[in-house]
């Protein structure tokens, strides 16, 4: 892992600031890797913002848990409702099309994402689609940044009439375990980078979260409550040390912590 870590860092650029730029350097360099751990290992290297460092997570398990839906695009997990009295999003099917109405309040990389997996109510109760950005009926818009990572754009969806495809949900109940798992190996990249003098330990993490990606299904076992200690430990340290006057550390650091689980 060491040496595949050294030959990316040489060949990336410096690590992106904005995230449409961030998203141009994933698209060039990590998104054709072999495995989930390579995808998100490689696109923390890219990440010069936490904010980043959780979009190389999310994008890696909207690949795990929805396989084949993606490729190279762009996506976001719509599921959230509820918000300013807005409708939630249902579905009907007429002559064999699926079409949904509703609100979705929370939109990952609003700016950017180019395709939605958007979960929805109907005759046959809760199920997930796949909606295009930019089709008919489809409109994706941001809403100015918040406290909690300001660097990602952030924004809702309204769907009239949309046109949806079903996609797979056999994997869906595990999107949380894989979403933390990935945005934690997206995070000991980032901080391999970064820090040199805490290289040896974040291999150790490293290697802990291979054999987590590695497991099927990727669920809170063992395996991952020994990585989430080792993770959460080293958050810990870079926050009372290096990190402790790094203006951007002190705001977004809790992106990491709010993944802890060691207590299950």
């Amino acid at each position: 892992m060491k040496s595949r870590l050294t030959q990316w860092l040489e060949a990336a650029p410096p690590p992106a600031e904005e995230e449409t730029v961030f998203r141009e350097h994933w698209l060039e360099q990590a998104a054709t890797e072999s495995t989930p751990f390579r995808l998100a290992s490689r696109g923390g290297l890219l990440a010069g913002r936490f904010s980043f460092v959780f979009s190389a997570g999310y994008q890696v398990a909207l690949r795990h848990v929805f396989p084949g839906l993606l490729g190279t695009d762009w996506g976001a997990f719509a599921v959230s409702e509820g918000r300013d009295g807005l409708s939630g999003v249902t579905y009907r099917t007429v002559d064999e099309t699926v079409r949904l109405t509703g609100f979705k309040t929370w939109v990952a990389a609003s700016d950017v994402c180019t395709d939605l997996i958007v979960s929805a109510q109907g005759d046959e109760g809760w199920r997930y689609f796949h909606v295009r950005r930019g089709a008919p009926g489809v409109c994706v818009t941001t809403r100015p940044p918040g406290r909690v990572l300001p660097d990602l754009s952030q924004g809702q969806v309204e769907l009239t009439g949309a046109i949806a495809t079903p996609v797979a949900t056999d994997r869906v109940d595990r999107f949380g375990a894989s979403e933390a798992l990935f945005i934690y190996v997206a995070f000991l990249s980032s901080t391999w980078a970064r820090f040199a003098d805490r290289r040896d330990e974040v291999e150790v993490a490293l290697d802990q979260a291979r054999d987590c990606a590695e497991s099927v299904p990727i669920g809170w076992d063992d395996a991952m409550k020994s990585l989430d200690r080792a993770v959460q430990s080293i958050l810990g340290s870079l926050r009372e040390r290096e990190c402790a006057e790094e203006t951007l550390w002190r705001r977004d650091y809790k992106l990491i912590a709010m993944y802890g689980k060691s207590g299950h």
